[in-house]
């Protein structure tokens, strides 16, 4: 199963881009860091981080939001380090096959506890939205009329590989506000933030939309988590399984309240 896949039923899946304030200018005042832990873009430095949660200390290879299109290095737009674009925020994340089930693919583990609000980058190749194209299930759009994004040339972009939340499973990624590039620049990409905290050992998830499983018949729809990589469960398991643990207190304290409203019989 194609992972990140965002064009479905022929055509283009479009998230919306919001504006925001500018940021400082690159590489301006004392390096930065979010709640997350991770470098602030207007740092021009990795977003990555490192398996023990410190930031990574190389410079990014593209521009960063804010700064009118100026590019670090024109090969590349991405706020990732060389190491990081060959190997993925590793530090965070893992790519593996899925354990059971072959029609998933790949599936992405986070290897360290993750906060809500955590960025990775989707990144890839920018090109012509071609709805018959190869690799047309992976497009995501880039900013209107710039084109779309291509992971599948790069090995690192590692957010390709997020599964598809089953039928009693929800996502915890969702899509941000930030671009990185332009419409002239070879390699571009587009933010994704968690928006839950995820354990370590659990899945990355991301919803691809409602008709994914409907336009692939031949793709069995079915729960992507597992006893050892779970899934978030979907808002509805969760409701149930408070209002469960809320009607077994209440028992229990009803039948607290019937024995000590007892009386004892004296001798």
């Amino acid at each position: 199963m194609p992972a990140a896949a965002l064009a479905y039923g022929g055509r283009l899946r479009v998230a919306g881009v919001q504006k925001k304030k500018a940021a400082p200018p690159l590489g301006s005042g004392k390096p930065k860091l979010t709640r997350q832990g991770q470098n602030a873009y207007h740092t021009a430095l990795c977003i990555a981080t490192c398996s023990n949660g410190k930031p990574c200390s190389h410079m990014a290879c593209g521009i960063v939001p804010g700064t009118d299109g100026k590019n670090a290095n024109a090969a590349s737009a991405v706020p990732y380090c060389a190491q990081h674009m060959r190997n993925g925020d590793s530090g965070a994340v893992k790519a593996i096959p899925h354990p059971t089930n072959k029609h998933i693919g790949r599936i992405l583990i986070a290897t360290r506890d993750l906060p809500k609000g955590y960025r990775f980058a989707y990144w890839g190749t920018r090109g012509r939205w071609t709805p018959k194209g190869e690799n047309a299930e992976f497009a995501m759009e880039f900013k209107p009329n710039c084109g779309v994004i291509d992971p599948t040339p790069h090995g690192g972009s590692l957010m390709q590989c997020a599964g598809h939340p089953g039928p009693d499973e929800a996502r915890n990624l969702a899509w941000g506000d930030e671009s990185f590039g332009t419409r002239y620049d070879d390699v571009v990409g587009r933010e994704l933030r968690l928006c839950q905290p995820v354990p370590k050992g659990h899945q990355v998830v991301l919803n691809y939309g409602a008709d994914w499983m409907k336009t692939r018949p031949g793709i069995p729809y079915s729960n992507i988590g597992t006893a050892k990589y779970p899934a978030p469960p979907a808002a509805r398991l969760v409701r149930a399984a408070g209002r469960a643990a809320l009607g077994q207190v209440n028992g229990t304290d009803n039948a607290s309240k019937k024995q000590g409203s007892g009386k004892g019989k004296e001798n």
